[in-house]
């Protein structure tokens, strides 16, 4: 989802205060324990000048400082080992002195390899739904309305699978668990299928999971532009095959190319393997998506989604026909 530059700052600052207390309780452990065992002041000094013993070693020999370079290995192990022990023997425990960042894969910094962090995406997505909790907006299915919808279309008894279709995804919604199934939502144009799935996953989101909804064309520039590193995404790859729940929209509206179809295989397999649900909608129907597709994504996106067709008139142009 996109977020506002607002709410990626408080996000950015809410990270780093992690980082700045996390630091803060290190500095006042270290006062405390270096005071009761000034063993361990010798000890961290001799650590933290091993890196410029390390640089005069390669400096110094033209041939092989393996054996140079283990012997100063060796005796930094030594040293930490030390230190652990008499952090022990005087009463605190062997971590005493590491750093304990909240998130150890960015170590509160917010990003890992230039990409957002998964800590810093959950901390978006919860100032999201305070706000959104804090606004009174209401519940997102509540504005999906059945009257669009009419009794029969032809021979098809449109209003009752709407109907059936708006409970399903709302009971859905409200159940969604890590072993929720995948869903697949296609039909025509301008009929539900974008509101259902954003209400979908406003609802998830709200329940405190990690939720990532982009469209299919946004989704694939976007993981285009970062193959190339030319910018940053607020979505790295890590977290879109990682999120309690990803909701794909409009997917056919991209233009295909060799890569957008390995992305889509990628993304598509590896959330099936893991376990990780996906909604997909897509104004194509299950032959159009194995005629664009390949025969592998194919297969999965017709054999492990549950599929939901859906029916009914473009309710734009109802709308704005004042219907």
């Amino acid at each position: 989802m996109k977020y506002s530059i607002e709410l990626l700052k408080q996000a950015g600052e809410i990270v780093s205060g992690r980082r700045k207390s996390a630091i803060s309780i290190f500095e006042e452990n270290k006062k405390i324990a270096y005071d009761k065992i000034p063993e361990l002041k010798e000890i961290d000094s001799e650590l933290s000048l091993s890196g410029s013993m390390i640089s005069r070693e390669v400096l110094s020999h033209k041939g092989d400082f393996t054996t140079s370079l283990n012997k100063i290995k060796e005796r930094n192990n030594a040293l930490i080992e030390r230190k652990k022990d008499l952090l022990s023997q005087n009463g605190f425990s062997k971590d005493f002195l590491d750093i304990n960042y909240a998130c150890k894969k960015c170590n509160d910094s917010g990003f890992v390899d230039a990409m957002p962090c998964e800590c810093l995406i959950e901390v978006i997505n919860s100032l999201e739904r305070e706000k959104e909790i804090c606004s009174g907006e209401p519940n997102p299915f509540d504005t999906f309305d059945l009257k669009y919808y009419p009794e029969m279309l032809g021979n098809i008894p449109c209003h009752d699978i709407m109907q059936s279709i708006f409970e399903n995804c709302k009971q859905y919604s409200e159940e969604f668990s890590h072993s929720s199934p995948n869903l697949l939502l296609f039909g025509g144009t301008g009929i539900g299928k974008t509101h259902i799935s954003l209400a979908i996953a406003k609802t998830v989101q709200r329940k405190g999971f990690n939720v990532v909804y982009m469209s299919a064309p946004d989704l694939f520039t976007s993981l285009e532009k970062q193959r190339f590193n030319q910018e940053k995404s607020e979505q790295s790859i890590e977290n879109i095959l990682s999120c309690d729940l990803l909701v794909i929209d409009d997917l056919g509206a991209e233009f295909t190319t060799s890569f957008t179809i390995s992305a889509l295989y990628n993304i598509v397999n590896t959330r099936i393997l893991e376990e990780k649900p996906t909604i997909i909608t897509a104004n194509l129907t299950p032959s159009e998506i194995s005629q664009r597709y390949s025969d592998r994504i194919a297969s999965r996106l017709l054999g492990c989604y549950e599929h939901l067709r859906f029916c009914g008139n473009d309710i734009r142009i109802l709308k704005k026909k004042g219907l």
